[in-house]
C-alpha cells in the first residue's frame, strides 16, 4: 500500500507536509491519502475495533523506511501530542506529524458523470502502450499525457511527442467523454490496476477540471491536462503502397544489434525493403563502425530504402504487444503505420513513426 502511495508523494516537496501521508482512523478502518496537489491516491486497512478515532500526516520517507523492516506480526499506532508512536514486539519508533488541516483537500467532484466501466487488465495494458509515446517534458502539455478518447464504440488510448503515435483501443460501457491524463498520472493509475482483481471493475467519472478513478481498495483523483489534444485520426495513413510482414521480436532483436553502431547524432538505421525481405545498415564514419543484418519476409511493393530513429524505432515496436508485425508504407518521406498482423487483428493497437530523411 506504501509503494502505491509513495508514487504520488513529490520526490523534492514544494512544502513539508506533501512529504507526509494523511491517516485517520475512522469506522474501524485506517484511511491513507497522498497528494502532490494535481493527484489524490486514496486507500484503507483494516484496523482493531477498538482503534480510537483519529487524524494525523505522517512523514512517508519514514513511515515507509520503518514499516519496510517491521518485523511480521502486529503493529500498534499511536498518536501522542505532537508524535505518532509505532510499536512492534520488539521495539518502538517516535515521529513527527504535521497537522492534517494544512493537508490538501481533494477536489469536491460530486458534479461528476461516469464516462466508463473498464475491465483492470485491459486498461493496464491499454495504458502502458500508449504511455510508452507520451512527451517527457512539459513544454508541450498535450503531449505529456495520454489522451482518452471515449465513445459508444469503445475508448481509444492514445499517446504522442510529435514524432512517433501509439493508439490502443478498448471496450467499455456506458457514457463518453475525452480528456488527456497526465504521465505521472498514468504511473500511478497504472500501479494500483495491477493490484485489482481481473474480474474487478474501474469506474472513471469525469468533471470539467478532474477525473476519479474507483478501482476496489482505491481512489485516484487527478487534475486534467487542460490543453487540445492533436487531431490524430487526422493523421492516420489512408491505404498504403507497400508492406511487410515480420516477427517482432525478432525485428527489435536486429535493431537493437544494429543501431549499437549508429550514428550518435542521428541514430539512424537504414532499411532496403525488396521482394524476400529487408537488409539494414547502421554506421557511425567518425569511429570507424558499421553493422548490418538482415531478415527473410514476404515484402509487397516495389524495392525501397527508408531510414529511421533507432530508439524511436525500438520504442515503437516495443510499445506493441503483437507476435507478427506488419509494417505499411508509403514511400520513404511519409508516415509509417505499424499494426499487428492480419491474423492478430483482435489486438487494437497501432502506431505510427516519421522516418528520417536519407541524403
Amino acid at each position: 500500500v506504501l509503494q502505491d502511495l509513495f508514487k504520488v508523494i513529490p520526490s523534492k516537496p514544494s512544502i513539508p507536509i506533501l512529504g507526509g501521508i494523511l491517516a485517520k482512523v475512522e469506522d474501524g478502518k485506517l484511511f491513507l491519502t497522498a497528494s502532490n496537489t494535481e493527484v489524490f491516491l486514496s486507500t484503507s486497512i483494516p484496523v482493531g475495533p477498538d482503534a480510537e478515532k483519529g487524524t494525523c500526516v505522517i512523514s512517508a520517507e519514514k513511515l515507509k523506511g520503518i514499516v519496510d523492516r517491521i518485523p511480521q506480526g502486529s503493529t500498534v499506532m499511536e498518536l501522542k501530542d505532537k508524535s505518532i508512536v509505532l510499536s512492534w514486539s520488539s521495539g518502538y519508533s517516535s515521529l513527527p506529524v504535521y497537522d492534517h488541516n494544512d493537508f490538501p483537500t481533494p477536489p469536491d467532484i460530486s458534479e461528476s458523470y461516469t464516462i466508463g466501466n473498464f475491465v483492470p487488465t485491459e486498461l493496464l495494458s491499454a495504458l502502458s502502450c500508449a504511455e510508452s509515446a507520451t512527451a517527457d517534458d512539459d513544454s508541450r502539455p498535450a503531449m505529456a499525457g495520454v489522451f482518452f478518447d471515449m465513445g459508444p464504440s469503445g475508448t481509444q488510448l492514445v499517446g504522442t511527442d510529435a514524432r512517433k503515435l501509439v493508439i490502443a483501443g478498448i471496450k467499455t460501457t456506458d457514457g463518453q467523454g475525452s480528456f488527456i491524463l497526465h504521465r505521472k498520472a498514468c504511473s500511478v493509475l497504472k500501479a494500483v490496476l495491477s493490484r485489482a482483481e481481473a474480474d474487478a471493475i474501474v469506474t472513471a467519472m469525469l468533471d470539467s477540471s478532474y477525473v476519479r478513478f474507483t478501482i476496489p481498495g482505491y481512489t485516484l483523483i487527478a487534475r486534467l491536462v487542460t490543453a487540445k489534444y492533436p487531431n490524430y485520426r487526422s493523421i492516420l495513413p489512408k491505404g498504403s503502397e507497400s508492406e511487410i510482414s515480420l516477427n517482432r521480436k525478432d525485428l527489435m532483436d536486429m535493431v537493437s544489434r544494429i543501431s549499437v553502431c549508429a550514428d550518435r547524432s542521428s541514430s539512424l538505421v537504414k532499411f532496403q525493403l525488396a521482394a524476400g525481405g529487408l537488409s539494414a545498415e547502421a554506421q557511425d564514419l567518425g569511429f570507424c563502425v558499421s553493422a548490418h543484418d538482415k531478415m527473410e519476409a514476404d515484402y509487397q511493393g516495389p524495392e525501397m530504402t527508408i531510414g529511421f530513429n533507432a530508439k524511436h524505432l525500438l520504442e515503437v515496436i516495443a510499445s506493441l504487444s503483437c507476435n507478427i508485425l506488419r509494417i505499411q508504407f508509403n514511400g520513404a518521406k511519409r508516415a509509417v503505420l505499424f499494426t499487428p498482423s492480419r491474423e492478430e487483428e483482435a489486438i487494437a493497437e497501432k502506431a505510427i513513426l516519421m522516418p528520417l530523411a536519407l541524403e
